[in-house]
């Protein structure tokens, strides 16, 4: 994920990178990461946001959890003014009030012959690679003898 530089949230793309923190989250310490700090005993971490007895990426940090909510506020407002209005188009065609019963039945026919073939489409490749015989029943029973 971290490689890719982005993951994909719904449809929208967000950035990702590694953390980079300049100080310690367990003990505020310059110099190492915490993944090495010598401190392991929670009672005993030093915040770097705001010098509480929790790590720094701790949800109770109430300057973690300050920036946080202003993060989501500007999101939020980001939203809001980029919204994009969507506007329906409506098509011009008018159905005719009565339709030919011949076509109408027709086409009926072509898509329950197109329903058939999707069915089983190995048996088609069957037919259509050595025996035409089922794909041509297919036809015959969805569009009629003479077709």
């Amino acid at each position: 994920m971290i490689n890719s530089k982005k993951i994909k949230i719904g449809a929208c793309y967000v950035r990702v990178s590694p953390w980079r923190f300049e100080k310690c989250l367990r003990c505020s310490a310059v110099g190492h990461s915490h993944k090495v700090c010598k401190i392991t005993d929670p009672k005993k971490f030093r915040c770097a946001n705001c010098g509480g007895d929790h790590a720094a990426c701790s949800k109770v940090c109430p300057e973690l959890n300050k920036v946080v909510e202003e993060k989501k506020k500007k999101l939020e407002q980001k939203m809001a003014t980029k919204t994009q209005q969507f506007t329906r188009v409506y098509s011009n065609y008018k159905a005719p009030l009565k339709h030919n019963n011949l076509q109408y039945n027709n086409l009926v026919n072509i898509v329950k012959l197109i329903i058939e073939l999707f069915k089983n489409p190995s048996n088609i490749t069957a037919s259509v690679n050595e025996d035409p015989a089922s794909i041509l029943n297919l036809i015959s029973s969805n569009l009629g003898q003479d077709a």
